[in-house]
């Protein structure tokens, strides 16, 4: 019998090139549950990556902008803190509440400015405007990518469904989801003590602010009053 014959009974590729097409898989073109996640290391690298989710890369950028908030909310009034604010400022950049969580705990309410020399060249940074205005606008733009401005879908990171996957599956959205929520609601104390530091407290103002996640702190820290640190006179 001739191998064509063979190859029509039994239903059979006739032609290597034939055999190759049917038995090779496609490459998938995104990162299934199957693959290894990408690590920190990669998101670091590049965190505006279209594999991931939107609403996952509109978190974890967030969390370069609460430090920054709070670093602008704590350090005004930083005069005799014990333990001294700075540390856990910069701390909060890389570990987040973890490093601004036992600041908050171990911190005295102290609405009133710093005034000590060593101060005055922070105060210069958090009370300048150009800086709250680059994270308001920041902010605005992680809400843009979170809701779909990120080219989230089927060729994408996906949407709510692809984020909420990561966020049970894997470890660094489920902790950094958390970080974030946890930093929006305890913002609420030092910006507080910032509004009566400055005279500019109500509880309604307050509420707003804190209401609105990332974007509402960060507007308020283009909206409130400059404080006004006078230089001590030289004896």
């Amino acid at each position: 019998m001739s191998q064509g014959a063979i190859a029509s009974l039994f239903n059979l590729p006739t032609s290597t090139t034939t055999h190759a097409n049917v038995a090779l898989p496609s490459l998938p073109t995104s990162f299934p549950s199957t693959l290894p996640p990408p690590t920190p290391q990669d998101i670091i690298a590049n965190p505006f990556s279209p594999a991931l989710p939107p609403i996952f890369l509109a978190i974890f950028n967030a969390l370069g902008l609460m430090p920054f908030v709070y670093s602008s909310l704590l350090l005004p009034g930083a005069r005799n803190q014990t333990p001294p604010a700075w540390p856990f400022c910069v701390g909060s950049f890389a570990f987040g509440f973890f490093a601004m969580g036992p600041y908050l705990a171990l911190r005295r309410f102290q609405p009133f400015p710093d005034a000590s020399p060593s101060n005055r060249w922070v105060a210069r940074i958090v009370e300048n405007k150009i800086p709250a205005a680059l994270a308001f606008i920041s902010s605005l733009y992680l809400v843009y990518l979170a809701v779909g401005g990120g080219g989230g879908g089927a060729e994408g990171g996906g949407g709510l469904e692809a984020y909420l996957e990561l966020f049970r599956t894997q470890t660094l959205p489920h902790v950094s989801s958390l970080d974030l929520l946890i930093l929006s609601v305890f913002v609420a104390d030092p910006m507080r003590e910032d509004m009566l530091r400055r005279g500019w407290y109500s509880g309604g103002k307050l509420a707003a602010f804190v209401g609105v996640p990332v974007v509402g702190p960060c507007l308020y820290l283009l909206l409130r009053p400059t404080l006004i640190v006078e230089e001590e006179e030289e004896e």
